[in-house]
């Protein structure tokens, strides 16, 4: 196991060096998986974060901040700290460059060339390495907005250069979010923001795990309860889209990502076996890839136009629309014993009671079904694949890879906060 260690105070090393023996060797004797290491370089995203980053992977993984300054840029890290990075490489590196490129002004064929040269020197030196993105739009930099988007067209290019590198999508869930989650500029997080990057860079570090996922996405971990219905229909051919970095994206940072009508009727098609020799669809704007497969739920009543003779690929699907699409691909049968949720409209009283006695669907955290609410993709591939699947491992723990986070004093509701005091922080 790779561990960077020079840049926390003697106290924090032996504290994180018992916390691994303890983990090599559990009560029952036996020795558990070493966690992978984990190093994070990045600009001013990564200077304000640094405590938040520290904390989300503080008794789960061995962590360190390599190198973070504001205003960083891709060149001054490759040529400044490279070579002290690379004498103990981590086994997973996380990068956040690039907004300090824009701050600078960095032309694209120069970020491109040191990319390129970063990624060469450090890829094969490490087991993995996950890339945020640069956020696109919306800030006070002018020159991060006119740069951002052949920046990260230039991180995807070089990135499907070596198999073991992926660019997370930071700038879809940037976004996404409000501006809570952001400063006034937009651009560098605020307090609840910066907990969202960090547990983003978690969730990466994780998904480079081979003790923690072994499916075909690595954003989806093997204990999270909708993996083994993803895993069943990548293995399937039912869900074949990675968007483009490997990914089911279930989530992006803490937001849920709908189904989509493309999604619903790629899905329901392709589980159903392909069938052909439906008649066109009635709707214009359905792409030619996808018409084979609307044309066939539209003939199976299992979806319908929108309004103003269109179908909306990128529409959002219900929780009720998935409901009684299911319902009918499964015969349409008569409720036997009504679902216990209250908010199910007459029409699809049927449906539900069906599903929820063949544990299709369930009720939201709320006891409801909410039939208007959009369905999540997890969700959605819980409901799409058999339910007889094995149940997912339980997360990990004391006898896993790591043991669960320590809860600090004063945590607030919505997750932990960092008590590092000023000796185990990072240079400036």
């Amino acid at each position: 196991m790779r561990w960077w260690g020079r840049r926390t105070a003697v106290g924090g090393l032996v504290g994180v060096l018992l916390a691994t023996v303890a983990l090599a060797t559990p009560a029952g004797g036996q020795e558990a998986p070493r966690p992978a290491d984990v190093g994070y370089i990045g600009d001013s995203l990564g200077v304000r974060s640094e405590d938040q980053l520290r904390a989300v992977f503080r008794n789960r993984r061995p962590m360190n901040v390599l190198a973070i300054a504001d205003g960083a840029y891709v060149s001054w890290v490759r040529r400044r700290w490279v070579d002290t990075i690379l004498r103990d490489p981590p086994s997973i590196l996380v990068v956040g460059l690039g907004h300090g490129d824009g701050s600078h002004s960095t032309p694209p064929h120069e970020f491109a060339a040191e990319v390129r040269a970063l990624l060469a020197e450090v890829a094969p030196q490490v087991d993995c390495v996950r890339w945020l993105d640069v956020r696109e739009r919306w800030t006070y930099y002018r020159n991060v907005n006119q740069h951002a988007a052949a920046y990260n067209r230039i991180l995807r290019r070089e990135a499907a250069r070596f198999a073991n590198v992926e660019v997370m999508r930071y700038s879809a869930w940037a976004e996404q979010a409000d501006n809570s989650f952001f400063e006034a500029d937009r651009l560098h997080p605020s307090l609840t923001g910066r907990w969202v990057l960090a547990r983003m860079v978690r969730v990466a570090a994780d998904g480079c795990d081979p003790h923690l996922r072994t499916g075909p996405y690595w954003d989806v971990l093997d204990h999270e309860a909708h993996a083994p219905a993803v895993r069943w229909l990548h293995q399937n051919g039912i869900v074949r889209e990675d968007h483009g970095n490997g990914t089911f994206v279930a989530k992006l940072g803490h937001l849920p990502q709908p189904l989509t009508r493309t999604d619903l009727a790629r899905w329901l098609w392709r589980r159903e076996g392909r069938p052909s020799g439906a008649p066109a669809p009635p709707w214009p704007d359905v792409p030619p890839p996808l018409r084979p497969a609307v044309g066939w739920l539209a003939d199976q009543g299992l979806v319908f136009g929108v309004g103003e003779g269109t179908f909306r690929p990128e529409r959002t699907v219900s929780r009720g629309e998935l409901l009684r699409a299911l319902w009918k691909l499964a015969g349409a049968p008569p409720a036997v014993d009504p679902a216990p949720w209250p908010d199910i409209p007459a029409p699809l009283s049927d449906a539900a009671a069906w599903a929820w006695s063949e544990s299709v669907m369930a009720a939201m955290g709320d006891g409801n079904f909410h039939p208007t609410a959009p369905v999540t993709r997890a969700a959605a591939a819980r409901a799409v694949a058999p339910q007889q699947l094995p149940a997912p491992p339980p997360a990990p723990g004391p006898s896993g890879p790591y043991p669960p986070p320590l809860r600090l004093h004063g945590d607030p509701p919505g997750g932990p906060r960092s008590d590092l005091g000023p000796s185990e922080r990072g240079w400036r």
